[in-house]
């Protein structure tokens, strides 16, 4: 089956993370836009480039995560079972 992972985060502001994907110090920060989108920017502590852009939404009754880093691009459909 799945399996789950907690990272603890804000949901206003911005966040140093404990561990990243990058595994060099990012630069986090988590709004919600006007079209009811929830986003989350993470950017290299050093240098400000953006690592990834994440965006969630709920549409027709499905959770779709889109997620950018640099010229990579993935969507995820997440559905109630």
């Amino acid at each position: 089956m799945g399996r789950s992972t907690t990272y603890n985060m804000p949901t206003e502001g911005e966040f140093l993370p404990a561990k990243t994907l990058s595994g060099k110090e990012e630069l986090g920060r988590i709004f919600e836009t006007s079209g009811a989108n929830m986003v989350q920017e993470m950017r290299y502590n050093d240098s400000g480039e953006m690592a990834a852009v994440i965006k969630h939404k709920v549409e027709d009754g499905k959770l779709i995560v889109d997620m950018k880093c640099k010229d990579i691009n993935c969507r995820s459909v997440y559905v109630r079972i």
